[in-house]
């Protein structure tokens, strides 16, 4: 049966798709920057930041696939899409933010998180291809519901990127230097923006207008990590010259 997307699914999924191309710039743009300077963290930060993007893989490349095909993936596929990638993600945000902070316990909190996501990986590769249903289940062509399972994981990931991003920033704020304070102002907004992004668009049956306003938080949150991380002169020239 060919699938006819609804006005609100199409909102949805072009938005999904939007926000992941937003993040992927962002997170190259990033990347990049440790060719020339050879800093790891760029290049670790980079990655992840790419990576930030996954829980809107599903939605969107199944958009895409929807759109050219009138068919829609299967649970097994979008869960996957969603959820597989989501541990090595966050092993490599914690390598990297430790490359700025927390130096002397960088070993330790990469194993930590290595260890939970490698049994989160273990179990939740066993229920996808056993139980989908320990895992969640598909609400909508873009939507799905997730089971405490995921829930707590995913949250849990999620408050250790903003928390340990909170502190960087914080130790920005403190330089005399007014480029760094800078950099970190805009890493506190895009972290702000990122939190609540993710909650109210995890665990609110959004409306279209309201769906459009918080995923054009999350883009912005996006952004903001760029110009954060990297402070182009551009804006540096815009911003502090202006004060």
């Amino acid at each position: 049966m060919v699938i006819i997307l609804a006005p609100e699914e199409f909102i949805q999924g072009i938005m999904s798709l939007f926000l992941i191309v937003i993040f992927t710039i962002s997170g190259l743009l990033i990347l990049i920057k440790y060719f020339k300077y050879k800093h790891k963290a760029l290049l670790l930060i980079g990655i992840a930041l790419m990576g930030l993007a996954c829980p809107w893989y599903p939605s969107s490349f199944n958009f895409t696939y929807v759109i050219l095909t009138g068919q829609s993936f299967s649970d097994e596929l979008y869960f996957f899409l969603g959820n597989f990638f989501i541990p090595f993600i966050s092993v490599i945000y914690i390598w990297g933010i430790t490359e700025l902070i927390f130096r002397d316990k960088q070993k330790v909190l990469v194993i930590i998180y290595a260890i939970i996501g490698a049994a989160f990986e273990i179990f939740f590769l066993y229920f996808l291809f056993t139980d989908l249903s320990l895992i969640g289940y598909r609400s909508g062509v873009f939507s799905t519901e997730h089971t405490s399972f995921v829930l707590i994981y995913l949250l849990f990931l999620n408050f250790s990127v903003v928390i340990l991003g909170f502190l960087f920033a914080r130790d920005s704020l403190k330089s005399d230097d007014p480029e760094i304070r800078l950099k970190g102002k805009l890493l506190l907004l895009a972290f702000i923006s990122f939190l609540i992004g993710v909650l109210f668009d995890a665990g609110i049956d959004l409306g279209p207008v309201f769906l459009v306003l918080i995923r054009i938080l999350l883009i912005s949150s996006a952004v903001e990590f760029y110009l954060g991380f990297l402070l182009p002169d551009w804006f540096k020239r815009l911003i502090l010259k202006s004060k």
